[in-house]
């Protein structure tokens, strides 16, 4: 399972963080995006386990970024923050 989140308000982006994540990561997901409009990055969390994501990378505009259950789908970073 992949979650994904576009957040604006820093509210909004706290919470995806402190308390969607880790729930997700407990709820069995492989990966977890968090589309960071402000600071203009895309967060992937990966490698669940009972304390949280082992892996947290922040993409940039000039990225492009895959997930893991379609490895061949790559999606350019720019595509989230237009």
């Amino acid at each position: 399972m992949l979650g994904r989140r576009a957040r604006h308000r820093d509210s909004s982006l706290r919470k995806d963080r402190l308390v969607k994540a880790p729930l997700h990561a407990a709820s069995g997901f492989e990966e977890y995006w968090v589309v960071n409009i402000a600071a203009k990055v895309v967060e992937v969390h990966r490698r669940p386990g009972r304390d949280g994501w082992a892996s947290v990378t922040r993409h940039g505009r000039e990225d492009t970024i895959a997930p893991l259950a379609f490895p061949d789908l790559a999606v350019a970073v720019a595509d989230f923050l237009r």
